[in-house]
């Protein structure tokens, strides 16, 4: 599953929220078995783990896995809360408000505070060209408290919250304050994020493996699934992705996993026609069993009992009849006693 492949060549944003939706959107609650397994074959590997610097398609996919935004993009590619819970704008328009949701936590149990997401669009800013453009109209950012923080333009910008929500590559994530304050030569090399999945550093293998495991703490919110925007909740316990380079392997692996879905088919099917068939002897059996209830219900119960009570006087009759069989003897001795 190429997924990367299908958001390049001119693949709208609308499509690209579409894919990376297909992880985190709402399912029944009963379609959620344990330990599901989604397996995935990249274009290439994740080479780079910092969300505010990675660049291209894969790193986004994997940004929006394991860390979050402020906002996300629906359907229409308009942005909605994720871990903001309020806004305000000012009259003329320069100083946001936000409050974050409360009970946000990073994967190692922290609390993701203001402080935090100051550090995190502070690196976005001002080292990526993206966020330069948001950089550039912002005169400073300031928490008010652990949630609430402000962010204060030089001039008006309709789009902040649109830049927020991470319209390309790399995205506003957000990040621990102390990783977001590395210095650029610094590699992060084990990302601690928010977001619905957990970076498995132990099985991470550069240039061939990438695991994902669902993060069960994730707060979700409770608006119906939009794009990116709304509920999350994540349909498998856990995501590889296996890096194949070599074009003619990553073939090889697709006829394979052709092959085993028409197993899986066949299989499907034989298990079907064996249902059909024992659901054709029920019916019948249910039949059988209603036609004899019909007949017992339609005999002609007086004719019956008359033969019953007929058959017990015959009985009665016969008993009385031998009975005078046996006196009988007893009374022609008699009329020879002297």
């Amino acid at each position: 599953m190429k997924l990367d492949r299908l958001l390049s060549h001119g693949m709208t944003k609308t499509a690209a929220c579409s894919v990376l939706g297909l992880l985190l959107s709402a399912l029944p609650a009963a379609a959620q078995d344990s330990n599901r397994v989604l397996r995935v074959v990249p274009s290439a590997d994740v080479a780079e783990l910092d969300p505010t610097r990675g660049a291209n398609l894969v790193a986004r996919i994997y940004s929006h896995m394991v860390f979050d935004t402020l906002f996300a993009l629906d359907k229409k590619l308009a942005p909605q809360p994720m871990m903001v819970d309020k806004k305000t704008i000012s009259n003329d328009g320069l100083t946001y408000t936000f409050t974050l949701r409360s009970g946000l936590k990073f994967h190692d149990g922290s609390n993701v505070t203001t402080k935090d997401v100051i550090a995190s669009l502070n690196r976005w800013m001002k080292g990526t060209s993206i966020g330069n453009v948001l950089n550039q109209r912002v005169a400073f950012m300031a928490a008010v408290d652990d949630l609430t923080f402000r962010m204060v333009l030089k001039e008006k910008f309709g789009l902040v919250e649109y830049m927020l929500a991470g319209p390309g590559a790399p995205i506003a994530a957000i990040m621990r304050e102390a990783d977001a304050n590395r210095p650029d030569n610094v590699a992060l090399t084990t990302p601690i994020g928010s977001g619905p999945f957990k970076y498995n550093v132990v099985e991470r293998r550069v240039g061939a493996k990438v695991v994902f495991e669902r993060n069960s703490a994730y707060p979700s919110r409770t608006e119906p699934a939009d794009g990116l925007a709304g509920t999350r909740v994540v349909h498998f316990d856990r995501v590889e992705w296996t890096i194949m380079p070599d074009a003619t392997t990553a073939a090889n692996a697709l006829e394979q996993a052709i092959t085993d879905l028409n197993v899986g088919l066949a299989s499907l099917g034989s298990q079907a026609t064996a249902l059909d068939t024992q659901q054709d002897f029920l019916a019948k059996l249910s039949d059988e069993i209603e036609n004899g209830i019909g007949n017992l219900v339609d005999a002609d119960l007086a004719k019956e009992s008359a033969k019953l009570q007929s058959l017990q006087i015959k009985q009665q009759l016969g008993a009385q009849a031998l009975s005078i069989a046996n006196q009988a003897p007893q009374v022609i001795l008699s009329l020879f006693k002297g």
